[in-house]
């Protein structure tokens, strides 16, 4: 299995591979990644195998083959193992997108790993690369990145993934129509009624002097 670390580096490997015009080959990609795995409750296990052969079960950041649901129980007529598979997914938290059994999925699977599969994607993760990707979103989003920041902005209607913290967009200043053709904003107006305000204070003083 490998590390946190080793998937966070071929997640940001990924993302900023250039073409021959030295911009990013993979921007549009992992928009549709983002936008697939990142709602709240968008992330499910993978229960049928894809329709077309062409269609790998690999995790996207690794390439470690996966397996479905259907994968598994085709690969054995077994009906303990049958049962205990099912009891194992109802433990899946679909909130955070991960199991909470305190059974590995190693020792029920005997080392296959099922894939994890977000809404609308043709693509599949590991339940590691997907935790790893969630951390790899948010540090890049703290970082100031600005596809990152501007498409969860755009997601901001959304209930996102209980470990993705976005700050709230400031209100935009109202705008106040003035004479002509001008306008100014609430801030505008706050600041000339300051200035009043201290011109009003200076008169006062006026009258020592």
């Amino acid at each position: 299995m490998e590390s946190s670390k080793t998937i966070f580096d071929k997640i940001e490997e990924k993302y900023n591979l250039k073409d021959e015009n030295g911009k990013q080959k993979n921007k549009a990609f992992f928009s549709h990644l983002i936008r697939s795995y990142l709602p709240l409750k968008s992330v499910s296990v993978a229960m049928d195998n894809p329709e077309s052969k062409k269609v790998r079960v690999k995790c996207v950041f690794t390439d470690k083959h996966l397996t479905t649901v259907e994968g598994v129980l085709k690969s054995s007529s077994s009906d303990a193992l049958a049962r205990n598979l099912q009891d194992f997914l109802k433990t899946f938290d679909s909130e955070k997108g991960c199991f909470v059994s305190v059974i590995s999925m190693k020792q029920l699977l005997k080392g296959k790993v099922l894939a994890l599969q977000g809404k609308d994607t043709k693509t599949y993760m590991s339940q590691e690369s997907y935790a790893t990707f969630l951390s790899w979103v948010m540090t890049k989003y703290i970082a100031g990145d600005k596809n990152i920041k501007w498409l969860l902005g755009e997601m901001r209607s959304e209930k996102l993934h209980p470990g993705i913290t976005v700050k709230p967009k400031k209100n935009k200043p109202k705008m106040y129509s003035t004479k002509g053709s001008k306008q100014s904003t609430m801030g505008d107006l706050d600041a000339l009624q300051a200035l009043k305000d201290k011109f009003k204070d200076w008169d006062k003083y006026d009258n020592y002097y």
